[in-house]
């Protein structure tokens, strides 16, 4: 966890950039919105440094992102995993597919006054902070959402971790693949498919985005030899190794498109 206008530690440099497909030697294509964020004190510095970022380099034709003290906190944070095995209440939590998702005004306005009211308050009790809590949006089941999502995904991803992140890459390709099948199979999908689909992509990235401080803790890991690591590191001023994790799961998935298409 990064504390309130404090500078990224060696090990947490080195993590972030591992998620950026970056070598140690590539520190400067790191992207500059890592340096803006540790600058400012507050989620609100945060949120308007995120929002200007994502404004000028955002996909053309997007609407624009949401950024509300839930989701930014994590990204100033570095909380982009709660674990390896997301929950059906946290799934939008860290870098989620549902966590880039379009709010009606409604919902944002609500969104923010719970905050501000959070915010602004001398006390807080357990019910209090529940419902400044934005509520796990419902996983897509049709194809025109889900593809909106994850186009929105993508571009979050690169933007913060740029085009070489494996796990966005994956996703991209994700994404060809399903727009394949869907144009074979006359404009249809179903549901189910739909939503495997979306559930996958966020169990992706929360053991893609979970990481371990030390190979020891990796090794020691009881679902070490279900994962592979992507990107090793070796720092030696902090002798921190950080293994960014990829489930294999995605080349099988893709796999299962193609037949399901068959199949269709």
């Amino acid at each position: 966890m990064v504390p309130t206008g404090r500078k990224y530690t060696d090990s947490q440099l080195v993590h972030l950039m591992s998620f950026c497909g970056l070598q140690s030697s590539e520190k400067v294509l790191l992207p500059g919105i890592w340096t803006k964020i540790q600058n400012t004190k507050d989620w609100y510095g945060a949120s308007a440094e995120l929002n200007k970022w994502f404004w000028v380099h955002q996909t053309a034709g997007l609407m624009p992102f949401q950024f509300h003290n839930e989701l930014v906190d994590d990204i100033r944070k570095l909380i982009f995993s709660l674990g390896s095995a997301p929950l059906v209440d946290n799934a939008h939590r860290g870098i989620s597919l549902l966590g880039f998702g379009s709010m009606t005004v409604a919902e944002e306005n609500q969104l923010r006054e719970d905050q501000e009211y959070r915010d602004g308050a001398t006390s807080l009790t357990p019910a209090n902070i529940r419902a400044a809590k934005r509520k796990c949006p419902s996983i897509p089941v049709l194809y025109d959402p889900f593809d909106r999502l994850i186009s929105r995904y993508i571009c979050a991803g690169q933007l913060l971790f740029t085009r070489r992140c494996h796990h966005s890459q994956e996703v991209t390709r994700m994404k060809e693949e399903l727009l394949l099948m869907y144009s074979r199979n006359g404009g249809h999908l179903a549901q189910g498919t739909i939503a495997g689909l979306c559930w996958d992509i966020i169990a992706d990235s929360a053991q893609f985005f979970n990481t371990f401080s030390t190979e020891e803790e990796f090794r020691r890991s009881p679902n070490r030899a279900y994962l592979s690591p992507i990107w090793q590191y070796d720092v030696a001023c902090c002798r921190s190794t950080c293994t960014s994790i990829l489930p294999h799961s995605v080349g099988s998935l893709l796999y299962m498109l193609h037949q399901v298409g068959r199949l269709d």
